[in-house]
């Protein structure tokens, strides 16, 4: 479990399935699912119907124990971006409606699933504007002009890379999965998911700031009102009786200090002045101890 998400746990109690700083990249997510339909309708020459579509919270403990090809996308720094799982009955499901028939060989199926997975990759992860461009000067390609220097768009595409893998690894586990049920002419559906690590959905929804707000809102810390210190012989303390006096050099109503406990450290953050509101004593600040020093006590509670 990440540091997050025990953050959560511990403060909410109970944790919803997707956590908050999850919510940007699963909405982003939400938006993918038709243009993935679409981008499987153009790969198969037919139209599709988008049958199911769920996106959940990836859980560490379950495995895919079904027979099933496994690619990962990565970028051109070899981080991964994405997992897809396509279960073999699908892989024939879909060479079935490319050839018209079944299809038993498992370099040509392989081939396909690797085709298939691709067009997924490029409808999740390249913006619909990037590909449109592309596209588009695939199928008008511009008129060359003789002794004007033509810049063609590159194959948005190649900026990463596709892995074929026997089982995704533990260190790399993603943390939300999008599950597709797709559904053709004819049964039976095709069914897959894609699969998406901490390296890309934190891209889309940095958790820090969501975290940390979370935080700063839930947790609670001791604020002592202090007008003065003094030390005194422990004799002295142990002889007091009510009626006593103790001084105390330097007070003032008008410069209290508010301290706050954090753990055994106690930090002065602000001043002010000893007032009531409704009856009800109140502390009303008119300076801010060090800046600085504020903010960065108030940052480490969120860590």
């Amino acid at each position: 479990m990440s540091s997050e998400e025990s953050h959560y746990r511990h403060l909410l109690h109970d944790t919803p399935r997707i956590p908050r700083y999850l919510a940007d990249a699963q909405n982003h997510l939400s938006s993918r699912q038709e243009v993935i339909s679409t981008r499987i309708s153009s790969f198969l020459h037919m139209p599709v119907c988008l049958e199911k579509a769920e996106i959940c919270r990836k859980d560490l403990k379950t495995s895919d124990e079904h027979d099933s090809e496994i690619f990962s996308i990565t970028n051109q720094s070899g981080q991964v971006l994405l997992y897809l799982n396509i279960p073999t009955t699908t892989v024939g499901r879909i060479a079935e409606t490319l050839f018209g028939g079944e299809v038993r060989e498992k370099p040509v199926l392989s081939g396909i699933a690797q085709a298939f997975c691709k067009q997924i990759a490029i409808a999740a992860l390249i913006p619909d504007d990037t590909l449109a461009a592309f596209e588009e000067q695939q199928t008008n390609p511009p008129a060359i002009v003789e002794g004007e220097e033509q810049e063609l768009l590159q194959d948005p595409f190649k900026e990463y890379s596709m892995h074929r893998l026997e089982e995704v690894p533990f260190e790399q586990h993603p943390v939300l999965e999008m599950q597709l049920k797709i559904s053709l002419i004819e049964p039976p559906d095709l069914e897959f998911s894609l699969e998406f690590p901490r390296r890309y959905t934190d891209s889309i929804s940095p958790p820090q700031g969501e975290l940390e707000k979370t935080l700063l809102n839930c947790l609670e810390f001791p604020v002592t009102a202090i007008a003065a210190e003094t030390k005194l012989p422990l004799g002295e303390i142990r002889s007091w009786k009510p009626g006593d006096e103790i001084q105390l050099p330097g007070a003032e109503i008008s410069n209290i200090a508010a301290v706050v406990s954090m753990g055994k450290t106690k930090t002065t953050l602000a001043f002010g002045e000893l007032g009531s509101e409704k009856s009800t004593k109140c502390l009303r600040l008119n300076k801010i101890a060090s800046r600085q020093e504020a903010d960065q006590n108030l940052q480490a509670i969120a860590v």
